[in-house]
């Protein structure tokens, strides 16, 4: 009884510190399914980048083309900049703390941001702390 009874309580405890926070600004542009994201592959990672690739999502890896722009003469004047050849960029930090008890998974600390490279502005962000997996569906649900 007292086994079931500490269960119990510590399924309850670890499901009460989940929590995500999402804030979505724009829509994404479906015509332009497009975006830059950071390298690697495991963790969180990992499953935000599966799920981008089964919804028709194209991805280049970070970084953009570098250019250099300017005259050259008595005063001369040279630019540089990076540029994206996609329409969005994805930043995630993330650190994974813990393993969830449903799936064997990561359970991590996360900050989420979808970028918009024409205007400049956030289509959303995720952040918080839950199990990796669900925090993949809620992505899921975004980038649709």
């Amino acid at each position: 009884m007292n086994r079931l009874l500490a269960i119990v309580l510590l399924m309850t405890s670890l499901t009460a510190c989940n929590s995500q926070n999402v804030n979505n600004f724009e829509q994404i542009d479906s015509s332009a399914k497009s975006v830059t994201v950071p390298v690697g592959s495991s963790g969180l990672l990992g499953g935000l980048k599966k799920t981008l690739s089964s919804n028709g999502w194209k991805m280049n890896v970070y970084k953009g083309t570098s250019i250099i722009e300017g005259t050259m003469g008595k005063e001369t004047s040279l630019q540089h900049y990076d540029t994206f050849n996609t329409r969005y960029t994805l930043t995630v930090a993330y650190q994974q703390v813990d393993t969830c008890i449903w799936d064997l998974r990561g359970y991590s600390i996360f900050d989420i941001s979808l970028i918009d490279n024409q205007s400049g502005s956030e289509v959303f962000t995720i952040d918080g702390k839950d199990c990796d997996s669900t925090v993949v569906k809620k992505f899921d649900e975004l980038v649709r």
